[in-house]
């Protein structure tokens, strides 16, 4: 007889954590950085193909010894403070302010990189799944909607974040 899971990972079991942010220079901002996600994916993995000439055809073959990561786009619940956001913020920032040489700007220094953490929980709030990503860095911070003609409403911002490689590991 097989067994039926009951347990489920849900949408609101979802958490991406930072530890310090490079951009953090205090003591009291060296907390990790917890973002409980609204909306996330687990990042695509493809293996790029090469193309080569061999005896006056174009061949395509899979580069198998390399994969491509693709970015990472999250949306997070926006504390009540805006910590959250605003530590995002900083971090945007310091990169940013710290390229000296726009002909580099494609290049991200390793001191703005940090790796992460998803945690993925089921709905007894047992982790289940953890992704470690490594050489994370944020690229695009997402705007915040101020309204309340909606009711009780719960803010929710968004960032693309660009990152070297991921793990998987069971908790």
């Amino acid at each position: 007889m097989t067994s039926f899971q009951t347990s489920r990972a849900t949408p609101t079991n979802f958490s991406l954590i930072f530890p310090k942010l490079p951009s953090e220079s205090t003591v009291a901002a060296s907390e990790e950085l917890t973002l409980h996600l609204v909306n996330t994916v687990i990042p695509s993995l493809t293996i790029p193909s090469i193309t080569v000439n061999w005896m006056g055809i174009e061949a395509r073959y899979d580069a198998v010894h390399h994969i491509n990561y693709g970015d990472w786009s999250i949306t997070y619940k926006v504390d009540a403070d805006f910590n959250n956001w605003k530590k995002l913020y900083t971090w945007l920032k310091f990169i940013t302010s710290t390229k000296a040489d726009p002909a580099l700007d494609h290049v991200i220094p390793s001191e703005h990189q940090i790796n992460a953490r998803l945690i993925i929980t089921d709905n007894f709030k047992n982790n289940i799944l953890a992704i470690e990503l490594h050489n994370v860095w944020i690229d695009f911070l997402g705007e915040v909607s101020l309204a309340y003609d909606k009711g009780e409403m719960i803010l929710e911002g968004s960032a693309r974040l660009k990152y070297s490689a991921y793990e998987m590991s069971e908790i």
